[in-house]
């Protein structure tokens, strides 16, 4: 259990992690507001490499991963971040950021 006043974390119940790759601080800020368990920088002028999205499904505490791209340039990579993972992740084709908002909602 969580300290009081400490949220908790939404992959500690349901056993999924979110990796969300978004650009910006107020984006970040909003899809950390919402549950998501890793941010990765990037968008479509600045794609996150592989190894940068593997390392963050490597770093969640959860064996089930999410990975919302929020991109279409960011789907490649994503999908192959999730083949070389010791994880179970997969990618939720997230395209425009709203779409990543409401798959975490």
């Amino acid at each position: 259990m969580a300290p009081r006043g400490l949220p908790i974390a939404a992959e500690s119940l349901s056993g999924i992690a979110t990796v969300v790759v978004v650009s910006g601080s107020g984006l970040e800020r909003v899809f950390e507001s919402i549950g998501a368990s890793r941010i990765v920088s990037g968008g479509a002028t600045m794609n996150p490499s592989v190894q940068h999205l593997l390392g963050a499904v490597e770093a969640v505490a959860a064996q089930n991963v999410i990975i919302l791209p929020n991109d279409q340039t960011i789907v490649l990579a994503a999908q192959q971040a999730a083949q070389l993972s010791t994880k179970a992740a997969r990618i939720v084709p997230s395209l425009p950021v709203p779409q990543g908002i409401a798959a975490l909602l």
